[in-house]
């Protein structure tokens, strides 16, 4: 049984280095993989990141996309992470972005590893269920969401934490897990997607109440019970503490972040945005028949609806319900593991599931869309499940255990896969006009049913004593889900970052000008834009850069917003009158309806604003850009009178603005742009973005990173 152990732990390392290897050859080549929000954020964000680390430029205003906007709030680039500032700092582009990526799946084998060997769980099967989570479907369909799969990676070490931190062998141990616990935390904040750490958290705490059931935390070794109540109570404030820590940890990223929402749409969503991007139910057939659609799943995108859990899973959960309590110490947390996948599953069908309806009550939960992201509960949890089941599976092919009776139930599975393909195939199409809910040729579709029958026979042998059944199933599983995720991840192949920046479609404009509605990658050759790509996507009062609808017309209020946004081309065509990016008007109007009273002013020499900036005089001065840099812009001005500097720049609270070296108050103007006020005989007028929210969140991350290695010198001193 040791040897067959030893065998099955060697395999699925290997398998999985493999994967990973394979999956990281650009790292060979210098070429980057940009599907789906790789190309339009990821990319973009990460080379501008690149840039201004090599640069020395502050990177927390992004000025390539929404006539700029507060990029470090928004989240998506996770400039404050070690981890990514390390890797950009030390490694060019290419690279350090691929690494990124693969990154997140060495976290997720490792960390389900460990976490399954807190559990009496040998290393092969530790290791068979950290291949099971780590190449799951989940996690390869949204590999191009990075800080997503970021995050999901770390979730068995959050895991891990939680128990090292209850159940340790010594306080040392203990208290080492109360840390490791609230650096995971800080980590999957830093990293700025917040629904996946609320799902990592959600499973810490049902993992704790696990514990609790257990009676792990009530137990005193002297045998007093208000002794070992207190013990309970005390590592539950212990693992509460050390979540806020890990919050205080995040806080360069989380008051930012905050700042970032109460100007973003997502603020106060349009309804039924809670509920968008749950899983279809037909999607349900994936589990046991996952070729069976042309785009594996159905609904779109289809990244948000995968719930395959590898071939191996259901004949192993069958497996498990045969076996039942002679699984041993392992069944309460096998049956707890599947709740959790339940639970996921559930919440992953959005309002079908009935579950998720009671999130949107939630504060800022309910702000989360995207439902079907909850499969990762459920993946999660079936490796769990699955991981118990092999090693119960290996006990009873070495003989240590009894085989189970009704032996022939497992042949239920390749009939269920069977099933489920031919109910699909008598369905109706339920979108007719939609690509995304086709069936896949005959040839994949009966693919998945074969695996499944094949998993279960490797199941059966094994069962009768046929070592090396089992590790087949455990090869089955690596190259399976390896197959299924490689082969998504590739169907648009990598390619080296300066020819594909070369490529990109977009319209040539004068230096300073912008675009409306190109690629929003063109930021990466410096093409500046009015509309862009982004989770916290900035609200706007002016119709530029807005989504429209093909074929709308452009309206005199739309045109009129594009020339004061210094739009030279917009829709593929050239915009007329398009203002610079800075000029001086002596005409300012107040305006309760910029959208309505823009389409009414001559908008070349009259700015409106939001409240009267008194007396303006004298013809129209000159303003020019002296020097430029990410957050900063320096004007060199020439005024014959108090007048307003109109800056095609989104306005934010946290913009700055000297005249002279003197401070001077920025003012929103058209709504969304800034200005200020310049007195006559004025030179110099300078703008740099310091927002508060920043200020704050560094001075939370510092005190709370000074309070986490006090306690870590404190642990190892006194051990």
């Amino acid at each position: 049984m040791r040897q067959l152990e030893r065998q099955s732990f060697r395999l699925a390392v290997t398998a999985a280095t493999a994967v990973i290897g394979v999956f990281g050859y650009p790292l060979l080549t210098g070429e980057v993989y940009t599907v789906g929000d790789l190309a339009s954020i990821h990319i973009p964000f990460r080379h501008f990141y690149d840039s201004c680390l090599a640069n020395g430029d502050s990177f927390l205003w992004y000025p390539f996309t929404y006539n700029g906007f507060y990029a470090h709030g928004e989240g998506q680039g996770a400039f404050y992470h070690p981890l990514n500032y390390f890797t950009y700092a030390a490694l060019p582009f290419a690279p350090a972005f691929t690494i990124e990526i693969l990154r997140n799946y060495v976290f997720a084998f490792v960390g389900f590893f460990l976490f399954a060997r807190r559990w009496p769980l040998d290393r092969g099967a530790s290791a068979f269920g950290a291949t099971l989570f780590a190449f799951c479907t989940f996690q390869f369909t949204h590999y191009m969401h990075v800080n997503f799969v970021g995050i999901a990676s770390q979730v068995p070490w959050g895991l891990w934490a939680v128990d090292l931190a209850a159940r340790g062998p010594t306080s040392r141990h203990r208290n080492l897990g109360a840390l490791a616990l609230a650096a995971v935390t800080g980590s999957q904040l830093l990293l700025s997607h917040p629904q996946v750490t609320w799902m990592s958290l959600l499973a810490e705490g049902l993992y704790t109440v696990f514990l609790v059931s257990r009676g792990v935390f009530g137990r005193s070794p002297a045998g007093d019970p208000k002794a070992g109540n207190r013990s309970a109570v005390s590592t539950l404030c212990v693992l509460a503490l050390s979540i806020a820590l890990g919050f205080a940890l995040a806080g360069i990223q989380l008051l930012p972040m905050w700042d970032a929402l109460q100007v973003s749409f997502r603020a106060a969503p349009p309804e039924g945005f809670a509920g968008s991007y749950a899983i279809h139910p037909l999607n349900l057939a994936q589990i046991v028949a996952p070729y069976l659609f042309l785009f594996r799943s159905v609904g779109f995108p289809p990244s948000a609806n995968a719930l395959y859990l590898g071939a191996a899973v259901p004949p192993l959960l069958v497996w498990l319900a045969l076996r039942g309590r002679n699984v041993g110490r392992l069944f309460p947390l096998a049956m707890s593991a599947l709740a959790l996948a339940a639970l996921g599953l559930l919440l992953a069908l959005g309002d079908i599931g009935v579950v998720a309806r009671g999130l949107e009550f939630l504060p800022v939960v309910g702000l989360f869309r995207a439902p079907g992201r909850y499969a990762l509960l459920l993946q999660l949890g079936a490796a769990i499940a699955a991981a118990i089941a092999f090693a119960d599976l290996v006990r009873v092919a070495a003989g240590t255990e009894p085989l189970p009776r009704r032996l022939w139930l497992l042949g239920s599975v390749p009939l269920l896969s069977i099933a489920a393909t031919l109910v699909v195939l008598v369905l109706p199409n339920p979108q007719p006009d939609s690509i995304y809910f086709g069936l896949s040729t005959p040839g994949w579709i009966v693919l998945g049913p074969l695996l499944l029958a094949i998993a279960t026979l490797l199941v059966v042998y094994a069962a009768r004593g046929t070592a090396v059944a089992a590790i087949g199933l455990l090869c089955l599983s690596a190259a399976d889900l390896g197959y299924y995720g490689l082969s998504y991840a590739w169907r648009v192949p990598p390619v080296e970052v300066d020819p594909w920046i070369a490529r990109l479609p977009g319209a040539d404009v004068p230096n300073g000008f912008r675009i409306d509605a190109g690629h929003t990658a063109l930021g990466t050759r410096g093409v500046r834009q009015s509309f862009g790509y982004a989770a916290m996507i900035p609200n706007r009062v002016l119709p530029a850069g807005r989504l429209r609808e093909p074929g709308a017309k452009a309206d005199a209020s739309l045109i009129a917003s594009w020339r004061v946004a210094s739009v030279a081309h917009a829709y593929g065509k050239p915009v007329d009158g398009a203002l610079p990016r800075a000029r001086l008007v002596s005409s300012a109007v107040v305006s309760g309806d910029v959208v309505a009273d823009i389409a009414a002013v001559d908008v070349e020499k009259v700015a409106l604003v939001a409240e009267d900036p008194g007396s303006l005089v004298g013809p129209n001065g000159s303003a020019n850009i002296r020097r430029e840099r990410p957050g900063e812009i320096d004007f060199e001005v020439e005024t014959p009178g108090r007048q307003l500097l109109v800056v095609a720049e989104t306005y934010h609270e946290g913009w700055r603005a000297r005249v002279d070296g003197e401070a001077c108050r920025v003012i929103p103007v058209y709504g969304d742009f800034m200005g200020c006020i310049v007195p006559a005989g004025a030179t110099t007028v300078t703008f740099r973005f310091e927002p508060e929210s920043f200020r704050l969140g560094k001075n939370v991350t510092i005190a709370a990173v000074v309070i986490a290695v006090g306690l870590l010198g404190a642990t190892l001193w006194r051990a």
